[in-house]
């Protein structure tokens, strides 16, 4: 923008309570998006920070008051400490339930806003720049010779609105302020050892030596063992030895093959309808790989559907293209499907090859390495 650009901004700063106003406040009736698949630690912690038998706006203020007591700023890049991105179920539940809590402005708004719907505001995030960024510093001498505030991309930063019933549209700060985050282990509480209590022995029993000691010729005498206790004895060595071999043989193939029965169920199982519809094209992909099919790292799901043997890796390609970049949700009906078809493809894989194919295939490593 050219230094000689102006323009003029004509703006409402709207009524925003005081502190103890919100302690009153009641929700609006403006509608906002129903949002699903709210992670139950946002209740949890609705719960465990507020009083029920409070006001709606003691409610919200208490949840607000205790993510600034328990929350701690981490963008997760360069000295900061490691915080995932995103803004899903699970990094919010990671969020409310890790000690300490740790995360960054977007993810404390969502939080907030969560919270406030579950209480009964409505409510949304909204995103905006505010001078200093995170810490709220900013150059006020610089300020003061100029007349101007600069803002920069690290400026930055995310707050909520909620709809209350005697101000409209009121902004608040879910966000704890920066500061330094105390390592995991002081947060841990130290286990208390007690003392063991020492049991005195019983009194040892007078015996007679004359009745509890055996002839000379008995204590020099060795036990007889039967005959099968011999066998078994020089046996055992030999039996224990060939079965630690087998076990060392063994112990590698059944190891790849549990990893793809937990690999298979853990995307089979997938919460997310989507997420196993792209797992079905995954488990069909690793499939090829391992019966020794030429995959291409770079190629597409079409491209690897094509060239695949048959015409069913078209159509799981098709199905995982269609969900991940498709405008509609994925619902069960369509995950199903797709597992049924890629499990029919990958049985038409396995067909006509003899039990050492069949055999190198569940052992193979190639779809573990990619």
């Amino acid at each position: 923008m050219s230094d000689r650009t102006r323009y003029t901004l004509s703006a409402v700063l709207p009524e925003q309570p005081t502190e103890d106003e919100l302690r009153d406040a009641r929700p609006g009736d403006a509608v906002v998006p129903t949002p699903r698949d709210v992670p139950a630690a946002v209740q949890d912690a609705v719960g465990t920070d507020s009083d029920a038998d409070t006001s709606d706006g003691a409610q919200l203020l208490a949840a607000l008051q205790a993510l600034h007591r328990n929350g701690y700023v981490s963008h997760g890049v360069g000295d900061d400490r490691p915080s995932r991105s995103g803004h899903g179920a699970d990094r919010i539940t990671e969020l409310l339930t890790a000690v300490p809590m740790v995360g960054d402005q977007e993810q404390y708004a969502v939080a907030a806003a969560l919270m406030a719907q579950e209480i009964g505001f409505p409510a949304r995030v909204v995103l905006g720049f505010a001078p200093g960024g995170d810490s709220g510093a900013r150059d006020t001498t610089s300020e003061a010779t100029t007349g101007r505030t600069t803002f920069r991309g690290s400026d930055v930063t995310a707050r909520i609105e909620v709809d209350t019933a005697q101000w409209g549209w009121v902004m608040l700060d879910p966000n704890p302020a920066v500061r330094e985050i105390p390592d995991q282990s002081d947060q841990t509480p130290q286990p208390v050892t007690r003392p063991e209590t020492v049991v005195p022995p019983p009194p040892a029993q007078q015996l007679d030596q004359d009745e509890q000691t055996p002839p000379q010729a008995d204590r020099d005498t060795p036990p007889t063992q039967p005959v099968w206790l011999q066998i078994l004895l020089a046996v055992l060595p030999w039996a224990l030895g060939v079965l630690g071999l087998l076990a060392l043989v063994l112990l590698p193939i059944a190891t790849v093959v549990l990893a793809k029965r937990l690999r298979r169920r853990r995307r089979r199982r997938a919460p997310d309808p989507r997420a196993r519809v792209v797992g079905a094209w995954d488990e069909y992909r690793d499939a090829l790989l391992d019966g020794g099919h030429d995959v291409a790292p770079s190629a597409t799901r079409r491209e690897v559907g094509a060239a695949a043997p048959g015409e069913a890796g078209a159509g799981i390609a098709a199905d995982a293209d269609a969900a991940v970049f498709g405008p509609s949700d994925v619902d069960d009906a369509v995950a199903d499907r797709t597992w049924a078809a890629a499990d029919g493809a990958i049985a038409a894989l396995r067909a006509g090859r003899d039990r050492r194919a069949r055999f190198r295939a569940a052992t193979s490593l190639r779809s573990l390495r990619r």
